[in-house]
């Protein structure tokens, strides 16, 4: 039975609150000259994020042990490292760990308090952590390792999944690239036979109007209104923005057809280049070309090619202060033109992996979203495994 400082905190019977530097030694690790750094080292070499910053043929921290990032952009972000590594000078290392602790559980507890370890960050130009928030950091555990284990266990069956899905994912996405370079270039057979033409020619672009926001009346309405950060490379069936009928009459706003493409002109992350296809009738802001295809062009086949040209589109257009495209540069973009057969054809090719991938992702979103409910429930003792 519970005392009634435990119900106060409300813990369990079997579990305390305890503080990081109870269960582990903090180490901050060691700065290494660059000129130790060496791409055939056999050693990652971590410097605060989760990615190696580079590689060395000296370790000083042995295999198994977990990371936290110290400084910098990634500040209080978690790495588990299987292997013997370099804990650079923006790294804490969880040494010497307490014989009750289970090293696994200890990862997937702080993985479910990553947001809160962010939260001890210091400093604005430059974040950090300390050394003392890090040993005061409370964690709730079970006193009882075979019950750490057990945890530690069930989410790491999740973990596995969720990175094999990710895999074929990132498989699948790369096969996909290879073909669109491929048909794109070569065609699916030697009867394949392309005309460069200005998208202009084979497609009506325009843009839209983004209606005041300070006439609160515009944004009550039935109407969907696509935002830039909506055109990320995927089909749009729905939308977080709606406007009224007042907004596209006050605003002359055009409803586009499903089947339009939308590319965004503006964004200095990875928005600008992206792409998107209207699969509802909407409208959208003056940062975003809104492509029509005519009959000569199947909507699918050219909305295909230009997910393809990202990165060129990115490049092209106004580069500056604030780089961004227009609707010349759009509209005397190249265009291989095959024949509408071959054109349904190679997109047929392509909507056939987008299928895939799409699987893969919903896949990937529910097991994402069973670990989040598992963790919520294992790691605070409601929903108990057998000790």
């Amino acid at each position: 039975m519970k005392t009634k400082e435990k119900e106060k905190q409300n813990i369990l019977e079997g579990w305390e609150i305890k503080t990081l530097g109870s269960l582990a030694l903090i180490k901050k690790g060691e700065q290494l000259n660059r000129l130790a750094m060496d791409d055939a080292g056999e050693y990652p070499a971590l410097n605060g994020g989760i990615n190696p910053s580079g590689y060395t043929d000296k370790w000083n921290t042995e295999a198994d042990t977990i990371t936290i990032s110290e400084g910098g952009n990634s500040c209080g972000y978690i790495n588990f490292n299987k292997e013997r590594f370099w804990c650079g000078g923006h790294c804490y290392a969880l040494l010497n760990l307490k014989e009750n602790v289970n090293n696994d559980f200890l990862y997937q507890a702080l993985k479910s308090k990553q947001s809160h370890l962010m939260k001890l960050r210091v400093g604005s130009g430059l974040p950090n952590i300390q050394k003392r928030s890090i040993e005061g950091f409370v964690l709730l555990f079970p006193k009882s390792k075979k019950e750490q284990q057990k945890i530690a266990g069930v989410l790491g069956v999740v973990d596995e999944d969720i990175l094999k899905t990710q895999e074929v994912i990132d498989a699948t996405e790369k096969l996909k690239r290879g073909l669109m370079q491929k048909l794109f270039t070569n065609g699916i057979d030697s009867n394949t036979k392309f005309n460069q033409v200005k998208l202009e020619d084979v497609a009506k672009i325009s843009t839209g109007t983004t209606p005041s926001t300070s006439k609160q009346t515009y944004y009550v309405g039935k109407n969907p209104f696509i935002k830039t950060g909506e055109i990320v490379n995927e089909r749009i069936s729905q939308t977080n923005v709606f406007i009224s009928d007042q907004a596209l009459q006050d605003c002359r706003l055009k409803k586009y057809q499903p089947g339009t493409i939308l590319v965004a002109m503006y964004g200095q992350g990875k928005t600008r280049g992206q792409t998107a296809m209207l699969e509802i009738e909407a409208s959208t802001t003056q940062n975003a070309a809104a492509i029509e295809p005519m009959d000569s062009i199947d909507s699918e086949y050219l909305w295909y090619f230009l997910k393809s040209q990202y990165e060129l589109l990115r490049g092209g257009g106004v580069q500056g202060h604030i780089s961004h495209l227009n609707l010349s540069y759009m509209k005397n973009y190249m265009i291989p033109v095959t024949s509408t057969k071959y054109q349904k054809k190679i997109a047929g090719i392509l909507s056939t992996v987008d299928e895939k991938i799409s699987v893969n992702k919903k896949l990937l979103a529910k097991l994402t979203q069973l670990k989040k409910g598992l963790m919520q429930d294992l790691l605070s003792g409601r929903v108990r495994v057998n000790k």
